[in-house]
């Protein structure tokens, strides 16, 4: 039987791909359609004008609730944020310029904001956030880490805007909310020449909105509204818990509800609104048939769109993995491929004409090449190396002469002058390691490429070799940026990538030593980080020694020019 041709097969998967679709829609477009002629022959019973006056009635109440939560807040922000640079810089003013704008607020409005907290950009100033009290006006020194936390995500982006901008147009508020029990209303501040110098926010007591100000106004939103229509009002947090209000009503089968967020601060609360609609009594046994619909229906939308969820998710997927995949390759390919177009230059160019030098050159060129060929099995295994399924072929090699040769050939491929790569083995005979060489290989190449790629013009890496007891240490140090504490735990997470604004300028996946660190634990060894911001890093990898006596020969060290 004839094998189908690939058009063949590709017009039988749209086929079959089509039918899916319209099956899929004839499923559901039966039962809605029903629905739509059932819903409609009861809607024809109800009274427009009930329905009119309902709707109004809940979208006047949520736009009652919204509107006084804004412009209480916003009371409180123009009495806190408009306040002149020097506030900035000296902290007695500031303290005066809280107590003073203070008595502006009755005594419950005051607690609506709880701190004043302001930040200074100017060079020279102290790049810490100030609190202060609006009660009494004193510094708070003891600030809750998330607080704290809020304040850098609130400021991050003024302070990099103030980097930038020469003049500083109008602005409104801003709201930060990274952290719901800390939500803060800032407002940038500006000079006499209209420079971004710093923000001023204030930071909202949660507790006392909760307990005080939203009950309040509700309050008063139920009093506009009660001769309307009797509402149930319900305000949620973030969590779903109930702030104000009183439970769902379950005595009553017919209930036209709306819901609502608040739009400028407390986001991620919810304004729910319930209320009994009276016409819809008339037509109690209809909706009950409706319900049932309904509900059919539901379940068929829902399956429908679990099955385009996840074939969208299925897409998605595969769409990620293709990217990683074309980015990892490009990454960790770059460290051969510039090698052997390193030593091929300097042969067609003539600048090597001696045949010995000619053949050593020829010679890493085909050891690179057949490492370019190994590094592509290892990029599309990597999934094997973090399952434990990769295996290795392992035999004894002289760590001398591996490191010596990937010292050398990242010396051939240097990019700028300044930048020096210097290899220093302490051992006084070859030692020799069980492991598969081109492996081994890809761990090194990787520390000495990261090292010279994240450091500075004048970078100095040193490649050490030592042995203590039964081990082999080899270290790659640099005196480039550092890395952070908080960081150095991180980096060997797969894609993770230090988010140093000094680094973030050179390309890369985070892949690299996520697979150093997998082939060195497959290798029964160890790869440790110390670093330090501004004086360099080093890593260290420890790799047992091969105890079987073997005999490497003349195993000839890669020169260091």
């Amino acid at each position: 039987m004839a094998k189908n041709s690939p058009i063949g097969n590709r017009i039988i998967e749209l086929v079959r791909s089509q039918s899916i679709t319209w099956l899929s829609v004839v499923l559901v477009l039966i039962p809605t359609l029903f629905f739509v002629q059932r819903q409609w022959r009861s809607l024809t019973q109800w009274r427009q004008a009930s329905k009119i006056a309902n709707e109004l009635t809940i979208e006047r109440a949520l736009t009652t609730l919204d509107s006084q939560l804004r412009q209480q807040t916003v009371k409180i922000a123009d009495a806190f944020l408009s306040a002149p640079s020097s506030v900035l810089t000296d902290e007695t003013r500031l303290k005066s310029f809280v107590q003073l704008r203070a008595k502006r607020l009755t005594p419950d409005e005051r607690q609506i904001a709880s701190m004043v907290m302001t930040q200074s950009f100017e060079v020279g100033q102290n790049d810490t956030p100030l609190f202060v009290s609006t009660v009494d006006g004193s510094v708070i020194d003891n600030i809750d880490p998330h607080l704290a936390d809020a304040a850098f995500v609130a400021t991050l982006y003024w302070k990099l805007l103030a980097e930038k901008l020469v003049s500083l147009g109008p602005s409104g508020y801003s709201v930060e909310e990274s952290e719901p029990d800390y939500p803060l209303v800032l407002a940038p501040v500006s000079d006499e020449e209209r420079r971004l110098v710093g923000v001023i926010a204030i930071v909202l007591d949660v507790g006392h909105i909760r307990q005080h100000l939203m009950p309040s106004i509700v309050d008063e939103t139920l009093k506009e509204t009660s001769q309307l229509q009797a509402l149930n009002i319900r305000v949620l947090d973030d969590e779903g818990s109930l702030v104000v209000g009183s439970p769902v009503h379950k005595d009553h089968d017919h209930i036209v509800k709306e819901t609502m967020a608040p739009t400028f601060v407390l986001q991620g609360w919810q304004f729910h609104i319930d209320a009994q609609d009276t016409a819809v009594n008339r037509l109690a046994g209809s909706l009950r048939v409706n319900l049932a619909l309904s509900c059919a229906l539901a379940i068929v939308l829902l399956a429908g769109l679990a099955l385009a969820l996840r074939a969208a998710s299925h897409h998605r997927h595969l769409s990620n993995l293709k990217t990683e995949f074309v980015s990892n390759v490009s990454h960790e390919l770059r460290t051969p491929v510039s090698s052997i177009r390193a030593f091929s230059e300097m042969i067609s160019s003539g600048r090597v004409v001696e045949s010995s030098k000619v053949k050593l050159f020829g010679q890493h060129i085909e050891s690179e090449s057949k490492r370019l060929a190994q590094l592509i099995e290892n990029i599309l295994d990597f999934s094997k190396l973090e399952s434990g399924d990769q295996t290795y072929n392992k035999e004894p090699v002289c760590i001398n002469s591996l490191v010596a040769e990937c010292v050398f050939a990242y010396q051939g491929r240097l990019d700028h002058p300044d930048v020096k790569v210097q290899f220093h083995d302490s051992c006084s005979n070859p030692l020799s390691i069980e492991a598969e060489k081109d492996t081994i290989q890809l761990v090194f190449n990787n520390l000495i490429d990261n090292a010279v790629k994240y450091g500075p013009d004048n970078n100095e890496v040193n490649v050490r070799l030592d042995a203590r007891e039964d081990q082999v240490i080899i270290s790659v140090s640099d005196n480039g940026y550092g890395i952070a504490a908080n960081d150095q735990s991180k980096v060997f997470e797969r894609f993770h990538r230090v988010g140093d604004g000094l680094v973030h300028h050179v390309r890369g996946t985070g892949l690299g030593l996520a697979i150093a660190r997998q082939i060195v634990l497959d290798h029964d060894g160890t790869i440790q980080l110390q670093s330090e911001i501004g004086k360099g890093s080093t890593f260290t990898v420890s790799l047992p020694i091969h105890k079987q006596k073997n005999h490497i020969g003349a195993a000839v060290l890669a020169p260091t020019p």
